[in-house]
């Protein structure tokens, strides 16, 4: 899954200005308050990670966060096991329930607009294969 303009959709949480571009003025000033967060800010990724975070963690009340790995939630659960891992504005999601994955890809939607990649093949440069008898 890919979230299309994914640091956009994150509120900035402090005061930050900006210098508008010479020649350019707003209110009789040359200096602008930033509402929301755009690219290229140093916090960008950190205010998304928050932001999918929140919804994450509120999606599904069995839903767990590694100790270990802050951007990998899972839930194992009779009958149910889910693996979602974060890497930036893209979601590696397992599981072993088609609905419970085109519930949540649906719900992540509504929120932010997102493509749904299909099955995995590549991530971060690597092959990827899966199937039975392939560990």
């Amino acid at each position: 899954m890919d979230v299309e303009t994914a640091f956009l959709n994150s509120v900035l949480e402090e005061d930050l200005f900006v210098k508008l571009p010479r020649g350019v003025e707003y209110a009789g000033t040359t200096c602008a308050k930033l509402l929301k967060v755009v690219y290229g800010l140093k916090q960008a990724g950190k205010e998304w990670l928050e932001t999918s975070d929140a919804f994450i963690m509120g999606y599904d009340e069995r839903r767990q966060r590694s100790d270990v790995e802050p951007c990998l939630y899972y839930i194992r659960d009779f009958g149910l096991t889910v693996i979602i891992l974060a890497y930036v504005d893209d979601y590696l999601v397992a599981t072993d329930d088609e609905a419970w994955y085109n519930n949540f890809v649906a719900a992540f939607n509504s929120e932010y607009a997102c493509k749904d990649l299909g099955v995995l093949d590549l991530v971060m440069g690597i092959g990827v294969r899966w199937g039975p008898g392939v560990a």
